[in-house]
């Protein structure tokens, strides 16, 4: 009510400190071996180790391409407006339309993850173009059914409906049934909301965004994928403090994470929940991290090379077991073997054999 319309409409400018209600739709997987890795590989029993794959694309600077950014109000701030980079503006925008810059990059991050022999290979939010995505999807979908990865997280893209609704979608695979080329499709659509500061102007995310939260059921293993933002909404904490799922897949765009992290590390003390966390992010920010409960508690974490200093060791988590400080200044793909609890404390705190990093 504080805005006036100058050119079309952007309901998530009126609305952008609205926590929106959810729903929680629960989907079932049965019998699909490629989802189940998630429940079986992090047991630590006599099962081979779970390798889990991040496309690291360094750190963020210019190297991410932007469609459009247009101002479409005029801007008469409410005084308890709660986003102080808002607050301050005179104007308010859109943007849409966000790739990673080097898209063949994505393509050889999923080649590298073949080689590797990647269980889940995860990318970060907003890193893929329309036509690189349909590129790996089918490199995926036509790779032999026992190929690795089994279970691959597109992370997000912007995605326009015929001009109209705009989402941020993020999109998963995993290999299912007896034949080449069949596979099990998993969506979810952004519910949080991001704006940005650039002059006097404030520019928000030009999405719809979602009031659906969907947790995909498999053999009683709850798994919840989420989009950045997502994490930091009140509704989605208490929609994750209610189905308290066992995995949690979070991928991100962002120059602060250390938010985002202590959100991760309290789901796991409190609702035993393991988040695989994937970010393009600042320098000196965390790319890549595993978060698990358990008798010494997990947490895992890779940093993107600071820009003008080397990247400090992050502060230890209660309890925690291993927190690494290694640094990735160029993309790359990072992969985790899991359980790292397996190995013991003393093999963790003298050896990088836990983890491999290619770059690309």
């Amino acid at each position: 009510a504080h805005a006036e319309d100058d050119a079309g409409q952007l309901s998530n400018v009126r609305r952008i400190g609205h926590a929106l209600p959810l729903t929680v739709h629960l989907r079932t997987h049965a019998n699909d071996e490629a989802w189940s890795l998630l429940s079986h590989r992090l047991l630590g029993a006599d099962v081979a180790p779970l390798r889990v794959g991040f496309a690291c694309l360094g750190p963020k600077r210019d190297n991410f391409r932007l469609e459009s950014k247009r101002r479409v109000y005029r801007w008469v701030p409410p005084r308890h407006e709660p986003f102080p980079g808002i607050r301050d503006a005179d104007s308010l925008g859109a943007f849409f339309g966000v790739e990673y810059a080097d898209q063949d990059v994505l393509r050889r991050t999923h080649a590298a993850a073949v080689e590797r022999d990647v269980d889940l290979l995860i990318y970060p939010e907003l890193c893929f173009g329309e036509t690189a995505e349909l590129q790996v999807r089918r490199d995926f979908v036509a790779s032999p059914r026992r190929s690795r990865p089994q279970l691959l997280v597109l992370g997000s893209r912007h995605v326009a409906d015929d001009g109209a609704r705009r989402r941020n979608s993020l999109a998963a695979l995993g290999r299912t049934g007896a034949l080449q080329g069949a596979a099990s499709q998993f969506a979810h659509d952004k519910i949080g909301t991001f704006g940005f500061r650039d002059g006097s102007c404030y520019y928000v995310e030009d999405i719809s965004r979602s009031r659906r939260l969907t947790a995909l059921d498999v053999e009683g293993l709850q798994i919840v994928m989420l989009i950045c933002k997502d994490v930091l909404q009140q509704t989605t904490l208490d929609t994750i403090a209610a189905l308290a799922p066992q995995r949690l897949i979070v991928v991100a765009m962002s120059d602060k994470t250390e938010e985002f992290v202590h959100h991760f590390c309290e789901f796991a003390a409190r609702y035993n929940t393991t988040t695989f966390f994937s970010c393009f992010s600042a320098a000196g920010e965390t790319t890549a991290g595993v978060f698990g409960p358990g008798k010494h508690f997990t947490a895992v974490l890779l940093k993107n090379a600071a820009a003008s200093r080397p990247a400090a060791s992050p502060t230890p988590f209660p309890g925690s077991i291993r927190v690494d400080p290694q640094t990735v200044d160029r993309p790359c793909l990072a992969v985790i073997e899991l359980p790292v609890e397996a190995r013991g404390d003393d093999a963790l705190g003298h050896s990088h054999s836990w983890f491999e990093i290619s770059h690309v």
